[in-house]
Formats: structure tokens, sequence, C-alpha cells
């Protein structure tokens, strides 16, 4: 049962392999993905804003439930498809760069990536996808775990503590988030605020939470979101607002299993985490 069980699983690998070979190769066309550390640079030194979609907005924008923590409407779905089509100098797109070379990736993280894009996925998203535009990359809030590459992160979490550095952090997320509790990732900035939001459904009360952040802020503050799809919505409408707002997503996260040196996605004490069913607790 066990080899029978490794040549299935093999099987399906190379399937999805010769699936995806083309973009994978550079035969087909792609998205224009900036590396993260350029994004950071550009946050760093023009104070731009940051929206990021990942596989849950766009299984939102699919009016299909994949993240637990928010159901999907209409209306949400409608708003992510806003900001993604939108261009503003002063609002960075990011996506996942999961579209072309899988090089860089571990072979679990990789062939993770080729099975969420087949069965229509892949297409769906390039129906949304501009390839005549420039994105970002969505995994600037991921830079460990998903990497052969180790060393790849320790300059981009240095980037980000460079983004925080001397400036007023307000914080908006979940009630159990905890972003940067317990570990230094924040420790540059001269001050922390927080705003705590339903750690599940957040969008349903969007218009409280957006009018409490503009309550709250003051001018120059760093505003950092970690709320699911609802950050991506909200850094873009307080960008509009001319606040420099960040769709930070669980890089803090990603720096606690960097601490630790773990290879899988493990609790973290005190810290509520979305993706381990263990975690949520």
């Amino acid at each position: 049962p066990k080899e029978n069980y490794l040549l299935k699983k093999e099987n399906e690998e190379l399937k999805l392999k010769l699936q995806n070979y083309r973009f994978e190769l550079g035969l087909e066309p792609v998205p224009v993905i900036a590396e993260s550390g350029e994004l950071l640079k550009k946050m760093l030194f023009d104070k731009s804003s940051l929206c990021r979609f990942g596989d849950g907005e766009f299984e939102m924008m699919r009016m299909k439930e994949r993240p637990w923590f928010q159901n999907c409407n209409i209306e949400l779905a409608k708003r992510l498809k806003e900001v993604l089509a939108s261009r503003n100098d002063k609002i960075n797109i990011a996506i996942a760069n999961n579209y072309s070379s899988l090089e860089r990736y571990t072979d679990i993280s990789a062939n993770n990536i080729r099975k969420y894009l087949s069965g229509g996925t892949r297409e769906f998203h390039m129906k949304l996808i501009d390839l005549d535009r420039k994105y970002y990359d969505g995994y600037v809030t991921r830079p460990y775990l998903i990497y052969k590459n180790k060393d790849y992160c320790k300059e981009i979490f240095h980037l980000w503590k460079e983004i925080f550095k001397n400036r007023n952090l307000l914080i908006v997320e979940g009630k159990y988030s905890r972003f940067g509790v317990n570990n230094d990732f924040l420790s540059s900035a001269s001050s922390i605020k927080r705003i705590f939001c339903p750690a599940q459904n957040a969008y349903n009360v969007y218009s409280d939470i957006k009018k409490n952040v503009l309550n709250y802020i003051n001018q120059n503050d760093l505003v950092l979101i970690s709320l699911g799809p609802t950050a991506t919505i909200l850094a873009f409408d307080l960008a509009k607002e001319g606040c420099q707002a960040i769709d930070i997503g669980q890089v803090d996260n990603e720096y606690e299993w960097y601490l630790r040196q773990s290879d899988r996605q493990i609790p973290i004490a005190g810290k509520g985490i979305a993706e381990t069913s263990d975690g949520r607790i």
C-alpha cells in the first residue's frame, strides 16, 4: 500500500509539472512581477502603500469560500476587483509570483502552487491580470518557509524593519493576531498603537473599521493591516485618503518561524495563526 501510494503521488506530481511546464519554461505569456526587495525599497523611499492578492483574495473574487476567517459576498468580490484593476503611483499591487518558473521554491511549495493553479484556476486569474502592467511579488510577506534558499529572507526582514524604523505605527489586526508581540520585528518603530477587529468576517463591519482607523490615525502614521481580504481593501481606501497603509499579511508569523528555524508552519504561543488548525486557538 505504501508503494502504491507513493507511486500515485509521484504520477500526480508529474502530471501537474507537465501541465505547467510551458509557463515555467517561459513559453507562454506570464505577468510581470517585480522582486520583493524592489517593492520594499520603493515603499521605504516613496512612502507608497501596498495591496496584496493571494489565493484567498482570488477565490473571493471567484465567489468561492477559501479562508475560514472571511465569508465571501458580492460586495467584497466587487471591491477586490476594483483594487486589482486600479492604477495609482502611490498604491502598489502585489500578486503571488506563481505563474512562471518555480525553481526558487521548495519542492513541496512548488507542487502546491501547481496543484492550486490547475483545474481552471490559472485561466480565471489570467482574466483578471493585466499582462501589460507591472505587479509586485505578493510573497513579500512570506519570505521564509516556501523558499529553498533560507538566507533570502534575511534581506527581506531587514528591509521591513527599515520601513518601520522611527515610524509611528497603527496596527489594524484581528484580535488574536498580536502582530509583532514577543519578538523584535517592530523594535525599530517609535511607537505602536493597535485597533483590534473581529477574528472572523471583518469585512462585515468594514465601515466601522475604516471609520475608527480614520479617527485614530495621526499625520505621518504608518498603518499596518493584518486582516485577510479586508486588509487589501482597507489599504487601498486609506491610501486614497493620503495615508501610507500596508497590507502586511502574516509576515510576523514568518519571522517567528525564521527565528525558530522551523521547516513548516507551527503554532506560536500567544498568537492566532490562520493557516494551522491548532494555531487558531
